[in-house]
This record gives structure tokens, C-alpha cells and sequence, in this order.
């Protein structure tokens, strides 16, 4: 197994990369008026440069996993950040509509190379016993590089041109492919069963990657319920709070923000705490407060700011609480060998779910006129999901147990 020392600095390295991936991904919403301006364009027509990256997602997540388990993650982590890269450059020179989605595309399909495979990877790195530490950690810098370009894009536009961010983060992506192949030269990044010896030797891995395999399909089905109700919340939150709430757009800004402060450490604290006092739980608490946040603020309409501000973190932490159980729980359900098609397919699942949650919160909001109902879909969402982490709780328990044997124990299990 790799020494700790290695295994944390393969695991920055990752966070690094999945860092460039998600700035490039979200560099372009503080830009869309000037998109629409300077393209001629509809705001649906620039909405489409951040769907078809949920597209691609949806499409191409599992066969990045696959291929990642057989050939191995660094080429596709150095792949995307150079795909990320000189699809930033060719976005930040674009004079058109069709030229701007192409390299949208690219952008989705580079980070796609880099998230799956890193995500998949990052569980072996440290101990068995700190695979969700490890989980959370690579979830945090996709927090950290949302936040990033939400902060900086703006800023930089209003300085110079809505062009230069976009340089500028493309010349950062080659810097970092530049500095994670070096540094991981003649080292494998490819999921070890021998990193969680415990688990696997012991027989506790609960079978193959296969849709016979129950609790594997269980956590496709959480992850599709978990995006849908996350998706909705982002996607519908901030004009709620200007239309239902008649907030003034600092203070939809203020709380838009921060959902997203309140990630960058929630994920890691998630992970923290999920390899102290059990994931289950922790991923029990999360869908809880992922149900009755959104339910308190339809419950409670005249509650002040600083109270749907509360509510705003507490939801945060919900979705965090609940995002890295679900997935280190993947470490556990199928081989190591297969662990990459295994985050692929749930995030395949999970997209699928964040298409459907936009779609459907939209058509009761027109057919309604009322944000309750999109809102009570989405806690509706987080009860089945409670039932559903229910139903897994012996399979967490008994990967808990798994990981906190030694190996002569685990062969004698």
C-alpha cells in the first residue's frame, strides 16, 4: 500500500486538476449577459453552454470510468486538463453561437476525464479507514474551483474584457498538466485492491459490477434522487428568493454565495466525520436537512433574512453530509478493479436526475405559479432517499467493520 505521504500528495494532486475542471465549467455563468449581448443571442440560448455539460456527463461518465479501470487514471486526468485547456483558449477567442458550444463540449468532456477518474481514484489513496476523508477531500476542490471562478470571472470581466478570465484559466490548466504529469511520473494512479486490503480479501465486497448487484443499484438510484433534489434547489433558489421573497439581487447574491462558501468545508468535514462516527449516520443526517431545509422555507414565508440564511447553510451541509457517504460507500460494493465504472454509472444516473429535476421543478412552477410545489417534489426526493440509506445500512456497517480490520484479521473474517 502506498505510504501516507505519497498517497496525500497523489490525492492534491487529483484536487489540483479537479480544480482547473470545475473553474472552466463555471466560468461562464457570471458572463452570460455579456454572452448574449455580444452573440446575439436568447438567455436559453446561453443557458445550453451550461447544459450540454450535464449532457456530457450523462453520457460520457461511465465510459470515462471504464476506461479509466483498464488503462489507468494519470493519461486521463493530464488528457482533460489539456482538453480543458485549449477549449478555455478557443472560448475566450470565439465569435459565434456554434463555435462557443463546440468548445462547451470539450470543456464537458475534458472534466468529465478528469472528475470520474480522480473521484474513483482518490479512495485508495490513504488508509481504508480514511476513505471517506479522501472522498471528501476531492469533493471539496470541486466546491473550491466552483467558488473560484464565481469570485474571479466577474471581477476580471468588469476589469477588462469577458475574454480574459477565460485566458487566463486555460493558461492555468496547461500549468497544472504541466505539474501533475511531472509529478506523478512513474507512479500509478490506478484503484489497488491492496489499498484496502481489509475490505477486499476478507470477502466483504458484496459482488460484481452488475445490475444484479442490489445496493449498487440502490446507490444509482440516490445518487439520480440526490442531483435531482440538489440541481432543483440551485437551479430555482435564487429566483425564489427575488420573486416569492422580493429580495433585492444583493441579497439573492448573498445567499446564493453562501450555499457555495458553506461546501468548500462542509464536504471535507463530511468526510471527517463520516471515518469517526460512521457514514450511515452522516449520510442520514444529510438527506434529513436536505428534506427540511427547502420544506421550512415554503413552511415558514415571513421568516427575515438572517433566517433563511440559516436555513441556506444548514442546507448546505445537508447536501455535503450526504454526497460523500454516497459515493465512499462505492469502495465497498464492487471490486477495486471496477470501482471506476461503478462512479461512472451513478453519476450517469445522477445527471440524469439533474436534467429531469430542471425540467419537472419548471413545469410546476408554470403550471402552478407557485415555487411550493417544485419545492415539495424535492423534499419528496430526500424521503425515498432516507428509505433508501435505511435499506443500505447494513451494507455501510459491515464496510465500516471491513475497513478497521487488520489484514490478518480480514483473512480470517
Amino acid at each position: 500500500m502506498a505510504s501516507s505521504l505519497r498517497g496525500w500528495k497523489l490525492l492534491f494532486l487529483l484536487c489540483l486538476a479537479n480544480v482547473v475542471a470545475y473553474i472552466a465549467v463555471f466560468e461562464l455563468p457570471p458572463i452570460i449577459g455579456n454572452l448574449v449581448h455580444d452573440f446575439h443571442i436568447s438567455y436559453a440560448q446561453a443557458g445550453l453552454f451550461m447544459s450540454v455539460y450535464a449532457l456530457v456527463r450523462m453520457i460520457g461518465s461511465l465510459m470515462a470510468g471504464a476506461f479509466s479501470d483498464r488503462y489507468g487514471v494519470k493519461y486521463f486526468v493530464v488528457a482533460g486538463l489539456l482538453l480543458v485547456a485549449m477549449a478555455g483558449f478557443l472560448c475566450a477567442h470565439s465569435n459565434g453561437y456554434a463555435s462557443m458550444l463546440v468548445y462547451r463540449t470539450m470543456i464537458g468532456i475534458g472534466a468529465t476525464l478528469i472528475f470520474i477518474p480522480g473521484l474513483a481514484a482518490s479512495m485508495y489513496l490513504l488508509k481504508p479507514h480514511q476513505v471517506n476523508l479522501a472522498t471528501g477531500a476531492f469533493f471539496t476542490s470541486m466546491n473550491v474551483g466552483l467558488t473560484l471562478a464565481l469570485l474571479i470571472t466577474p471581477i476580471m470581466a468588469a476589469s477588462f474584457t469577458w475574454r480574459t478570465p477565460l485566458n487566463l484559466f486555460a493558461g492555468i490548466g496547461l500549468l497544472v498538466a504541466l505539474v501533475f504529469f511531472i509529478f506523478t511520473r512513474g507512479q500509478t494512479l490506478q484503484a489497488s485492491g491492496d489499498a484496502h486490503v481489509s475490505s477486499q480479501s476478507s470477502g466483504l465486497v458484496v459482488g460484481a459490477y452488475s445490475i444484479r448487484n442490489l445496493p449498487l443499484m440502490m446507490v444509482c438510484i440516490g445518487y439520480f434522487l440526490m442531483l435531482f433534489h440538489t440541481y432543483g434547489m440551485i437551479t430555482w433558489l435564487p429566483e425564489y428568493l427575488k420573486v416569492a421573497r422580493g429580495y433585492p439581487p444583493g441579497d439573492v447574491g448573498r445567499v446564493s454565495m453562501t450555499l457555495g462558501l458553506v461546501m468548500i468545508p462542509g464536504t471535507f468535514i463530511s468526510g471527517w466525520l463520516g471515518d469517526r462516527i460512521g457514514a450511515w449516520g452522516i449520510g442520514m443526517v444529510g438527506a434529513a436537512l436536505c428534506g427540511f431545509c427547502p420544506a421550512l422555507l415554503i413552511l415558514l414565508p415571513s421568516i427575515p433574512l438572517v433566517g433563511v440564511l440559516a436555513d441556506i447553510c444548514f442546507l448546505a451541509f445537508g447536501i455535503c453530509f450526504l454526497v460523500v457517504p454516497l459515493t465512499s460507500i462505492l469502495s465497498y460494493l464492487v471490486p477495486a478493479k471496477d470501482n471506476g465504472k461503478a462512479v461512472g454509472l451513478v453519476h450517469t444516473t445522477g445527471y440524469a436526475g439533474s436534467i429531469a429535476s430542471t425540467y419537472l421543478g419548471g413545469y410546476l412552477l408554470t403550471v402552478t405559479g407557485s415555487y411550493k410545489w417544485p419545492f415539495m417534489l424535492y423534499v419528496g426526493s430526500m424521503v425515498v432517499t432516507l428509505l433508501l440509506l435505511i435499506l443500505l445500512h447494513k451494507y455501510y456497517a459491515t464496510a465500516e467493520m471491513g475497513r478497521r480490520l487488520s489484514p490478518v484479521e480480514a483473512a480470517s473474517a
